[in-house]
């Protein structure tokens, strides 16, 4: 990889679409790490040659969770959202493996998942189409 750090996979170092609605949050992390004195600003690890300690941050999140009185979530569980997300924002599962690290569409397709509502999207979406096909829809007049 070039930069001494070992890794899981050739996949493992990956860039990946961060939405608006994160990125505030991410830049006030960073900015209160800053203040503190910490040189990075890794939400994760803690430098760039530790990126990530899954026991510490499970910790780290249990903790959070817990005092937010939420039902708390694994690292795991994000993985299957984000999959499921990116693929209803219209993404292939090529291109939502390749942010996941994933080798195969079929693994990543796995991850996805039908969100709860999604048969009145689906009835809204079949309308639209046979709507924009000129096909009859409704119940026959009597």
């Amino acid at each position: 990889m070039g930069d001494g750090l070992l890794r899981k996979s050739k996949k493992s170092k990956r860039t990946v679409p961060i939405p608006s609605i994160l990125r505030g949050y991410l830049a006030e992390h960073r900015k209160h790490k800053f203040a503190l004195g910490q040189r990075s600003g890794f939400v994760f690890g803690e430098t760039p040659g530790s990126p990530f300690n899954y026991d510490v941050t499970y910790d780290r999140g249990m903790r959070i969770w817990k005092k937010a009185k939420l039902e708390p979530i694994c690292l795991h569980e994000c993985r299957h959202t984000y999959v499921t997300l990116m693929f209803e924002a219209g993404l292939s599962l090529e291109e939502i493996g390749d942010y996941v690290g994933h080798n195969s569409a079929y693994m990543t397709d796995r991850y996805r998942h039908l969100r709860e509502g999604h048969e009145a999207r689906a009835a809204e979406r079949f309308d639209a189409f046979l709507a924009a096909t000129g096909a009859r829809t409704g119940a026959p007049q009597a």
